[in-house]
């Protein structure tokens, strides 16, 4: 048995336990979707963890003679420096709740302006895909939700440049690492900016709220909609939870079923999912021989895993289309997702 498999059955013992612990329904089927979602968010966190910063934006740019090359980095960087100190604010103020993974380096220091924005390799990936893909930037700063700013056809051409450069950077993987950290960038994106579950539901709301559907969703529909891909706050006890809506391929699975009839129950059980992750997580995350196992494992065996457990490149499957006011959904959703922040002054 190797590591990862190792891991991948203390995992399951654990989800077991939780569940027959809380006299929960037990369904075999969703046993398996448990564990391999919390094995595959502690590889992504030990992954990104293990990945050596050693780059610096000079040496991400090329060095000497790149400097249009590393002044676009650093404006790439001050950006997403904006953002993420807007959500650590939000984060403080509305929950109490901080977190060193959210702190950014204080450039006005000099010993922190010598050593400058240390990167790993998967810094540098992220970094670019914001420079490649402007459909990030449009919805970081919410200007995706206005059609004046983005109109119908650069929406389309958007997500359609999303897709063929995730697409690429799979086919052009050459080795399982490059496969594993491709998986781990793809879901991470998909985290932070929900581009193929919003089209998702935007499709299901396109398929029903038309003149030829008898049964549509309720008018008020974006607001049960928001579980699907806003942050979760929940309480246990003393102990309170704030939860990224991290189980894609099982919220991909949910919306490709979602009707009008079913959306109250599927929110509910995917909510219930979701917070039943989080706690087994939490405690599965301090079984030092589950991360040992899982730092051990090799590239094959992390890559083996993906491709037979946790396949995050399917999401990439949708077909694009986008008839029926999909655009409009679109906005719509990201519009209640998405809160209004001005703007960083960045040239």
């Amino acid at each position: 048995m190797g590591k990862l498999d190792e891991a991948r059955s203390i995992v399951k013992r654990y989800v077991l336990f939780f569940l027959i612990q809380n006299r929960a329904y037990i369904n075999i089927r969703k046993i398996d979707l448990y564990t391999n979602q919390i094995v595959f968010e502690l590889l992504k966190e030990i992954y990104v963890e293990d990945s050596e910063k050693k780059m610096s934006l000079y040496e991400m740019s090329g060095r000497e003679g790149n400097e249009d090359k590393q002044r676009k980095h650093a404006r790439t960087m001050h950006y997403s420096n904006y953002y993420r100190q807007q959500l650590a604010e939000k984060l403080e103020e509305n929950y109490n709740f901080t977190s060193p993974k959210l702190e950014i380096p204080d450039m006005s220091e000099w010993d922190n302006r010598r050593i400058g924005y240390q990167l790993s390799s998967y810094d540098a990936e992220q970094i670019e895909a914001m420079e490649n893909l402007t459909l990030l930037k449009n919805i970081a700063n919410r200007r995706i939700t206005d059609v004046n700013k983005i109109p119908n056809i650069e929406l389309k051409d958007e997500y359609d440049k999303f897709e063929r450069y995730f697409k690429k950077k799979f086919y052009n993987c050459k080795d399982d690492d490059a496969f594993v950290r491709c998986s781990i960038f793809l879901f991470t994106t998909e985290l932070k900016y929900h581009v193929m579950s919003v089209y998702m539901l935007a499709n299901k709301l396109s398929a029903y709220q038309n003149n030829r559907s008898k049964n549509k969703f309720s008018d008020d529909y974006l607001t049960d909609m928001c579980c699907f891909n806003g942050v979760i706050n929940f309480h246990d006890g003393k102990t309170q939870y704030l939860k990224e809506n991290s189980l894609i391929l099982l919220k991909m699975e949910i919306i490709r079923n979602l009707t009008p009839d079913n959306l109250t129950e599927s929110k509910e059980t995917y909510i219930s999912d979701l917070i039943l992750c989080t706690k087994v997580k939490q405690m599965v995350a301090g079984v030092s021989k589950v991360i040992e196992n899982i730092r051990e494992s090799t590239d094959e065996e992390r890559r083996y895993f993906i491709e037979d457990y946790y396949p995050i490149y399917t999401i990439l499957d949708a077909k694009l289309t986008w008839e029926h006011k999909k655009g409009k959904y679109v906005r719509d959703l990201y519009a209640s997702l998405i809160r209004k922040i001005e703007p960083p002054k960045i040239r």
